[in-house]
């Protein structure tokens, strides 16, 4: 009893000391693009510009922990596009197209000419196209797990005939919008 006492605390103690030493998340900021306010987040730093595009539901804040090891070599900044986390909630414009004209106004908004996108999830999808209808805006891109292709992933998911088939219901609102509207986007 007295070993799982004493366990107990060294967890404890070594929880809190690693949330004291780490840094804080960076504030949210906002930038206003046709109307709609966008969330941001900026880890600072110097040099080429890295900007993180957060995964499908989530925010820039996903990356809070990744992102500020670059700072040394980059100015790292996180995007998170509408419909999700504190950007606004429009009744429309979740197609890839809207999200990527997003990426480039924010670009625009903070003076960057070319970055570097780094997208999770769904955001593959809108820096693939990012950078085919936008190339001399790009440095490089860079794939963390990012969906390539969703509608043939969906449609294998959903398909009743695969050995495992998912029961991948649409989401309501804004994340619904923006799933149809990658699968939309599929080059096919």
């Amino acid at each position: 009893m007295q070993f799982m006492r004493l366990l107990t605390i060294s967890v404890l103690l070594a929880t809190f000391s690693a949330a004291a030493t780490a840094p804080s998340p960076p504030p949210d900021q906002f930038v206003t693009i046709d109307g709609v306010r966008l969330q941001y987040v900026d880890w600072g730093g110097h040099g080429d510009v890295l900007l993180f595009l957060s995964s499908f539901g989530a925010t820039s804040h996903e990356f809070d922990s990744l992102a500020p090891r670059f700072v040394d070599r980059f100015h790292v900044l996180g995007f998170t596009r509408r419909g999700q986390g504190l950007s606004d909630k429009p009744r429309s414009g979740y197609d890839t197209r809207t999200l990527v004209e997003d990426i480039r106004a924010f670009l625009d908004a903070k003076a960057i000419s070319r970055a570097t996108l780094v997208g999770y999830s769904v955001a593959g999808r809108e820096e693939t196209l990012f950078a085919a209808t936008y190339p001399k805006r790009i440095h490089k891109l860079v794939y963390l797990d990012a969906t390539g292709d969703p509608k043939s992933a969906y449609e294998l998911a959903t398909n009743p005939a695969t050995a495992y088939p998912l029961g991948i219901g649409e989401p309501d609102g804004p994340l619904g919008q923006i799933s149809r509207g990658a699968r939309e986007a599929d080059p096919d």
